[in-house]
């Protein structure tokens, strides 16, 4: 994220008006389709620090960084999975918010990044982090990139909503 020009701004005694009624912004067309596809921005910077130990010669002969490896492809497995369902709920109902299914989407994809994150770490130690500077970089973009998820705030507007369906997770 460093490589992004960006930084704070001020504004003091700027005129302005609003352009849309309370909650519009949240409320308009496709607005919870793209939290989706931030989702699915995460997965694959996920995929790609993953891929740094799914590609590393010790697996061959490290239990435990193949024990770590097994693990990360249960969480990208089911994260693919979510996103793939999404986006065909998505594409077959596109007047619909989908925002239930976009907030466990990215709050699962969120876990599922840092676990990958972590483990990686786990697994193959500091050296990439110190000798690999493009690993390095999508790490750090990582783990910041993330930081939009609204984590346990997100958390319980799932649990509320649960509470009032029936057999939310029936087959």
């Amino acid at each position: 994220m460093a490589r992004v020009v960006s930084g704070p701004v001020t504004f003091d005694a700027v005129p302005a008006s609003a352009i849309g009624a309370p909650g519009q912004y949240l409320a308009r067309p496709g607005f919870w389709h793209g939290g989706a596809g931030i989702a699915a921005c995460w997965f694959g910077a996920a995929v790609a620090v993953a891929e740094r130990l799914r590609a590393h010669p010790k697996l061959q002969r490290d239990a435990h960084a193949a024990m770590h490896l097994g693990a990360i492809d249960q969480q990208l497995g089911a994260a693919r999975a979510l996103l793939r369902e999404l986006a065909a709920a998505i594409d077959a109902a596109p007047e619909h918010d989908h925002r239930h299914a976009v907030v466990r989407l990215r709050s699962f994809v969120e876990r599922a990044a840092s676990d990958v994150l972590d483990r990686v770490g786990r697994a193959l130690g500091p050296a990439p982090l110190c000798s690999d500077r493009e690993h390095a970089l999508r790490c750090a973009d990582l783990a910041v990139f993330v930081r939009q998820s609204h984590a346990e705030h997100d958390w319980a507007v799932l649990g509320q909503a649960l509470a009032e369906q029936v057999q939310p997770w029936r087959l």
